[in-house]
């Protein structure tokens, strides 16, 4: 089909041109119909213009449109030739004839030039209007993405239920269903996790084609992006100021100017490219600055272990090295230290170097612990695998090494972060966290059973972790059992027994999934493991396609117990063999696989230089340009005085944590920071329930934060806080009903009033006036002992030392 306004050809389904954009559906014109000249040519001096030489004149400009129309302009209607005043001999009426004689034709003839030019000319207007019109249809319908692509829309038009926040996935479904190719990216940012943040290189508004893969950001809150490491202190802060926690930069000591300038960031907290642990957003972000000064220098990592031992000797130091995990390219070096590297010098002059193992050198060290008495074998607790593991999410995992007691051949790994074992903290000697083993180390130290099939006895390099406890102890009831003589579990409680005469079979003791972890230090053979039958096939499958992991670094793979339709098995009478452990190379070598296999998103990586003991490094001093969030925020805050700034000499008064006890359904923990911001969790419990009776392992808790702008002086002696509304960010907790908005007392987040220990009630602002009466339980005495911070536009009395 050809478009009769530019001649260009089209599909027979097109609905608009392709090249000039005009419907394809508009009628063509009739041509003008043949004119029949009566008069002489010398009749036809003024000559009307043609519709065909418009009509031609028009398609030459509309085919050098391009693909994109522009605005039309109004049509240019074709010129007139006047008439004028006095007519032609030729075109005049003679005056009547004589009687008799006829009347010429000439006078008829005349007079029909002067019709002749009226209708193709009428005929160029309608034509001009008609393309103008189709001009302008195409325009409007290419503006609102009906053709031509489809345009990216702004926030406020994508739809989600009330009081939800606008997400990543909600973007992305709504974009597909207008045949957007979409893919999703995570980014660190200060929205809550999922939330929308925005396009990949694209703004809202932008034209999309249907061939175009539109990246929809999605938030992975708070974090140190990738690349952090390297910039400028200046750079690297500014551009984390909109991650919505607090951003502290610390000196860190190097002694290398080469290697580490000056002013440059060289470690973060979390580290680089991961996310900021949930736990951990009250204390926010820290930026270690390379600073010349006495100390542990922070460029030890990587370099040879006996040269650095000689060079710390010579500063004084007592120096004693020990084996860790590291990284590909620490191995056989320096991979870190205690003090960690980049301390100060303080104290006590001795430290610690690690240096850097991989799988081969994990086994050996392992393999040759000595009893003291001669023997040697495995040892059962990996205690070289001590350090802090992250996911990219910012889930961690912490392994410490501890000595028992004294009479302990070796110290032994225990869990202290990340563990959901019910035998966490367990232990006879009152050591802190959950001890972990490799092994069957039960009763002994070392591992036993020359049949049993832990990976520290193959040859991939890997090696498994569980607690110890799940070596000799079930649950009885969902309780541990323990291990203590003369107690056993009848009908899932558990009984101690007297008469040993009649001490009857358990029943009801259960195996339970426990935390288990698979890991793989540098150099293990992750494909041998996936050959050898060792993950769930579903789970290998679902891996495929996923991002692999960076086998430069070790890192942990954790047991999904979620994956798995069964987690508890029965433990009474004969069943001794937990199918939920390695095969000991005793009773039942039926076990589960496996779940899940390892990708890029799932393992836990190995944070070097997670000892760096960040509040006792000294502040550094980063000048950074204002944040544009908080400027515009407090441009527009109407009630906040123009001459008011966040005063942080007058913030460290009102630092501190505070309770809003709103009904005895839930309440509010709030904790205010030097810096002016403030975290917190909203908790609440089902409807039938009373939060203060009730276990918090059954409350419903949303973590919150915000920020407050400026702070000054109010006439009660205390002080008047401005909250930044734009700031404040909740993730509700999932299976909570409640509504925070009306209970949380966050909730307007405008001005808030601090006032000290003492101050009477009536010199206190609030909402409703009456500030003794909103503060829930007994009151004694027309003041409250200690400080209150009261959040005047959201009706909240949080009160610090609540119990």
């Amino acid at each position: 089909m050809f478009c009769i306004h530019c001649g260009a050809n089209n599909d027979a389904d097109d609905k608009f041109c392709v090249n000039c954009g005009a419907p394809m559906s508009a009628p063509e014109p009739e041509s003008a119909p043949a004119q029949t000249a009566e008069a002489p040519a010398a009749a036809t001096s003024e000559t009307p213009v043609s519709a065909e030489s418009t009509t031609e004149s028009t398609t030459t400009a509309e085919a050098a449109q391009p693909d994109v129309p522009a605005a039309p302009a109004a049509p240019a209607v074709p010129a007139i030739t006047p008439e004028p005043a006095v007519a032609p001999q030729s075109m005049q009426t003679p005056s009547t004839p004589p009687a008799g004689e006829p009347a010429q034709s000439g006078t008829t003839a005349a007079a029909k030039p002067r019709r002749g030019w009226v209708k193709p000319v009428a005929i160029t207007v309608t034509l001009a209007v008609l393309a103008t019109a189709c001009g302008l249809g195409a325009y409007l319908t290419w503006r609102q993405g009906l053709w031509g692509g489809t345009l990216l829309p702004q926030e406020s038009s994508f739809t989600v239920q009330a009081g939800q926040q606008l997400t990543a996935d909600v973007v992305a479904d709504q974009l597909k269903s207008k045949g957007v190719k979409v893919e999703k990216q995570q980014i660190f940012s200060g929205k809550p996790k999922g939330a929308f943040v925005g396009y990949d290189n694209l703004k809202p508004g932008d034209r999309v084609q249907k061939d175009q893969t539109v990246t929809v950001q999605e938030s992975a809150g708070p974090g140190v992006p990738q690349g952090t490491v390297g910039k400028s202190a200046s750079d690297a802060v500014e551009s984390l100021k909109d991650m919505g926690v607090p951003v502290t930069a610390k000196e860190v000591v190097v002694s290398d100017d080469s290697q580490y300038a000056e002013g440059d960031v060289v470690v973060t907290s979390p580290a680089d490219g991961q996310a900021l642990p949930e736990d951990q957003q009250s204390d926010g972000i820290f930026v270690g600055v390379a600073t010349k000064g006495d100390g542990v220098p922070f460029d030890i990592i990587g370099k040879d272990v006996d040269e650095t031992r000689q060079a710390l000797t010579k500063q004084g130091f007592s120096v004693t090295v020990v084996n860790r995990l590291s990284a590909k390219d620490n191995v056989g070096k320096v991979a870190g230290s205690y003090p960690a590297p980049g301390e100060s010098a303080s104290g006590s002059k001795s430290i610690t170097l690690y240096r850097g193992m991989d799988a081969d050198s994990v086994k050996k060290a392992l393999s040759n612990v000595d009893d003291g008495y001669g023997y040697t074998g495995t040892w059962g607790s990996p205690f070289n695998l001590a350090g802090r593991y992250c996911t990219k999410a910012g889930d961690c995992l912490t392994f410490k090494s501890q000595t028992p007691n004294s009479q302990a051949y070796a110290p032994s790994l225990y869990q202290t972060e990340g563990s959901t074992s019910p035998f966490k903290d367990d232990n006879y000697y009152g050591e802190s966290g959950t001890m972990m083993v490799t092994c069957d180390a039960a009763q002994q130290p070392y591992c036993s059973s020359d049949k049993a099939q832990y990976l520290v006895n193959g040859g991939t390099g890997a090696l498994e972790l569980f607690p110890q406890r799940d070596l000799t102890s079930t649950m009885c009831g969902g309780k541990p059992a323990g291990d203590v003589i003369g107690q056993v579990c009848v009908n899932g409680k558990l009984q101690t027994i007297t008469d040993w005469n009649s001490f009857p079979q358990s029943s009801g003791s259960t195996y339970e999934m426990d935390d288990f972890y698979v890991v793989f230090p540098v150099g293990a053979d992750l494909d041998q493991l996936k050959s050898d039958g060792y993950f769930d096939d579903a789970a290998l499958k679902d891996a495929q396609g996923k991002p692999a992991v960076d086998t430069t670094r070790p890192f942990i793979l954790a047991r999904d117990k979620s994956q798995y339709s069964s987690t508890s098995a029965s433990a009474d009478g004969m069943n001794a063999t937990n199918p939920f452990l390695p095969y000991s190379g005793y009773g039942d070598d039926s076990h589960v696989k496996m779940k899940p296999a390892p990708t890029d998103d799932n393992v836990y990586y190995l944070v070097e230089n997670s000892d760096l003991d960040w509040d006792s490094l000294p502040d550094a001093t980063v000048s950074t340009s204002p944040s544009p969030s908080a400027s515009a925020s407090a441009s527009a805050s109407s009630s906040a005085s123009a001459s008011a700034t966040l005063d942080q000499s007058m913030m460290k008064n009102v630092t501190g944590s505070y309770v809003f006890p709103s009904s005895g359904m839930s309440q509010t923990e709030l904790t205010v920071n030097a810096d002016g911001t403030f975290t917190g969790y909203y908790d609440s419990v089902d409807e039938d329930k009373n939060i203060q009776s009730t276990p918090q392992s059954e409350w419903h808790r949303s973590p919150f934060r915000g920020t407050f702008l400026s702070i000054a002086k109010n006439d009660a002696g205390g002080y008047d806080l401005q909250c930044d509304a734009t700031a404040l960010k909740i993730e509700m907790a999932s299976g909570d009903s409640s509504d925070p908005s009306t209970s949380a007392g966050i909730y307007t987040c405008g001005t808030w009033h601090w006032y000290p220990a003492n101050t009477p009630f009536s010199s206190m602002k609030s909402k409703n006036g009456d500030v003794k009466a909103s503060i829930y339980g007994p009151v004694k005495g027309d003041s409250w002992p200690d400080p209150i911070l009261i959040n005047e536009d959201g009706d909240g009395t949080f009160l610090s030392n609540w119990s």
